[in-house]
C-alpha cells in the first residue's frame, strides 16, 4: 500500500519471486511474473524526500548526473543521511556527478535576483 515499507527477505531468481517482510512482521511472497504482483514493484523504492527523517542500516541511492532540476548538493546529502552503516551510490558517471554536485548548490534564483546584482 502507498506509504508502507517492507524489507526484501528473500530472492528467488529462477521463479522470478521475492519474499518481503512487512512492517508488521508478516511475510508476503511476490511472483514478479504475475501482473498483479508487478504493479507494486516501484512502491518498494522511496524518494529522497519521503525518506527524510527515516533511518536504515543500508541505503542505496541512484543519482543521475544529468538531472539538473533534482540532483544537487542538498538532495545528495538528504539521500545519504538515513544510512547508519553503509551507503551505496549508483550513477551514470562518477566524474559528472561529482562535478554536478559541486556546481549545483540547490539555490533558486528568481528573475528579480538578476536585476539586483
Amino acid at each position: 500500500m502507498n506509504g508502507h515499507t517492507a524489507s526484501v527477505f528473500g530472492i528467488d531468481p529462477q521463479r522470478s519471486g521475492i519474499t518481503v517482510e512487512r512492517e508488521d512482521g508478516k511475510h508476503d511472497a511476490l511472483d514478479l511474473s504475475r501482473l498483479a504482483d508487478r504493479h507494486i514493484r516501484p512502491k518498494w523504492v522511496r524518494t529522497i524526500h519521503s525518506a527524510q527523517g527515516a533511518t536504515a542500516d543500508r541505503v542505496m541511492v541512484h543519482l543521475e548526473s544529468f538531472r539538473a532540476n533534482t540532483v544537487d548538493a542538498p538532495a545528495g546529502y538528504v539521500a545519504i543521511c538515513p544510512a547508519k552503516d553503509t551507503v551505496e551510490l549508483y550513477t551514470d558517471s562518477r566524474a559528472r556527478l561529482t562535478e554536478a554536485l559541486g556546481i549545483r548548490d540547490g539555490a533558486q534564483f528568481g528573475a528579480i535576483d538578476g536585476v539586483r546584482r
